[in-house]
Protein backbone atom coordinates (compact mmCIF):
# COMPACT_ATOMS: atom_id res chain seq x y z
CA UNK A 1 0.00 0.00 0.00
CA UNK A 2 3.12 2.24 0.73
CA UNK A 3 4.48 1.46 -2.48
CA UNK A 4 0.98 2.82 -4.05
CA UNK A 5 0.72 5.61 -2.48
CA UNK A 6 4.66 7.25 -2.85
CA UNK A 7 3.91 6.24 -6.78
CA UNK A 8 1.62 8.18 -8.63
CA UNK A 9 -0.84 5.96 -7.66
CA UNK A 10 -2.82 3.04 -9.51
CA UNK A 11 -4.04 4.13 -13.71
CA UNK A 12 -7.20 2.38 -13.79
CA UNK A 13 -7.20 2.90 -17.10
CA UNK A 14 -4.61 0.02 -17.76
CA UNK A 15 -4.90 -3.13 -15.88
CA UNK A 16 -3.74 -4.42 -12.50
CA UNK A 17 -4.12 -7.34 -10.90
CA UNK A 18 -4.03 -8.65 -7.29
CA UNK A 19 -2.31 -11.61 -6.45
CA UNK A 20 -1.60 -14.04 -3.17
CA UNK A 21 0.04 -16.81 -2.11
CA UNK A 22 -1.25 -20.19 0.17
CA UNK A 23 -4.57 -21.94 0.55
CA UNK A 24 -6.64 -18.95 2.11
CA UNK A 25 -6.94 -15.75 0.77
CA UNK A 26 -8.14 -14.22 4.17
CA UNK A 27 -5.12 -11.53 4.05
CA UNK A 28 -5.76 -10.63 0.67
CA UNK A 29 -9.04 -9.70 1.43
CA UNK A 30 -7.99 -8.01 4.25
CA UNK A 31 -5.60 -6.00 2.09
CA UNK A 32 -8.44 -4.98 -0.09
CA UNK A 33 -10.82 -3.81 3.04
CA UNK A 34 -7.46 -1.72 4.14
CA UNK A 35 -6.83 -0.21 0.97
CA UNK A 36 -10.21 0.60 -0.43
CA UNK A 37 -9.25 4.17 -0.48
CA UNK A 38 -7.00 3.16 -2.95
CA UNK A 39 -9.15 0.94 -4.67
CA UNK A 40 -12.27 2.76 -4.39
CA UNK A 41 -14.79 2.35 -7.41
CA UNK A 42 -12.79 0.16 -9.37
CA UNK A 43 -13.83 -3.26 -7.43
CA UNK A 44 -15.55 -4.47 -10.72
CA UNK A 45 -12.22 -4.45 -12.71
CA UNK A 46 -10.01 -5.96 -10.05
CA UNK A 47 -8.31 -9.57 -11.04
CA UNK A 48 -7.60 -11.61 -8.48
CA UNK A 49 -4.74 -14.72 -8.68
CA UNK A 50 -3.04 -16.77 -6.61
CA UNK A 51 0.80 -16.87 -7.23
CA UNK A 52 2.51 -19.67 -9.06
CA UNK A 53 4.29 -22.68 -7.62
CA UNK A 54 7.79 -20.82 -8.22
CA UNK A 55 6.97 -17.14 -6.70
CA UNK A 56 5.25 -19.18 -4.34
CA UNK A 57 8.32 -21.16 -3.12
CA UNK A 58 10.28 -18.22 -2.42
CA UNK A 59 7.90 -16.05 -0.79
CA UNK A 60 5.64 -18.81 1.25
CA UNK A 61 2.00 -18.90 2.51
CA UNK A 62 0.81 -15.03 3.25
CA UNK A 63 2.58 -13.13 0.48
CA UNK A 64 0.80 -10.09 -1.41
CA UNK A 65 1.23 -9.16 -4.90
CA UNK A 66 0.20 -5.79 -6.28
CA UNK A 67 0.75 -5.54 -10.66
CA UNK A 68 -0.13 -1.86 -11.84
CA UNK A 69 0.62 0.72 -14.05
CA UNK A 70 1.65 4.25 -12.78
CA UNK A 71 -0.36 7.30 -13.50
Amino acid sequence: MELVQNSRGIDFDRPFMLAYSGLSDALLNKYIADSSELLSGHEGQMQVSTVGATIGTHVGPGAIAVAFFEK
